[in-house]
C-alpha cells in the first residue's frame, strides 16, 4: 500500500499539521500517467511548478470548473465537503473523518454523521407516510 503524506492549507494560517493518507488506486494511476510524477506537489501551474499560494490554485481551479461547464459556485471546499459527504454516507466514523480531514475536533465530523443518519433514517421511515 502506497501512502500519500501531505499538509493542508485551507487557510493562509495552516495549523501546520500533516497527514498520511493510503494513496487511492484512480490517484496513483493518474500520478503515474503524469510525466511529472515524482514532485512534491502533484498539482501543478502550466509552468509545471506547485502553485504559489492557495488563491493560485483556487483561480487555476476556476478555469478549469468553466472549461468543464460546470456552475460558478463549484470549488475546491466543495471536493473537500463532497468526500466527507460520500465518508460519512458510506459509514465512516466521526475519527476515521477526522484523521482523514485532519479535523482537530469532533465537530465537522459530528455534522456529517448527523446528515449521512438522517438521510439513512428518512429512507427508512419515509414508507410510512402512505397508507398500507
Amino acid at each position: 500500500e502506497t501512502w500519500i503524506e501531505f499538509q493542508p492549507s485551507k487557510t493562509k494560517k495552516s495549523t501546520g499539521k500533516v497527514l498520511n493518507l493510503p494513496l487511492l488506486p484512480d490517484l496513483a494511476a493518474s500520478m503515474a500517467a503524469t510525466p511529472t510524477a515524482g514532485f512534491t506537489a502533484f498539482l501543478l501551474n502550466a509552468y509545471a511548478k506547485p502553485h504559489a499560494s492557495g488563491d493560485s490554485f483556487a483561480n487555476w481551479f476556476k478555469d478549469r470548473v468553466r472549461e468543464a461547464g460546470l456552475p460558478d459556485h463549484c470549488s475546491p471546499h466543495g471536493l473537500r465537503k463532497a468526500g466527507a459527504c460520500r465518508a460519512a454516507d458510506n459509514g465512516a466514523t466521526e475519527k476515521q473523518m477526522m484523521a482523514i480531514y485532519g479535523w482537530s475536533t469532533s465537530r465537522l465530523a459530528s455534522y456529517y454523521a448527523q446528515k449521512a443518519n438522517e438521510k439513512k433514517l428518512a429512507a427508512s421511515a419515509v414508507h410510512l407516510l402512505t397508507k398500507s
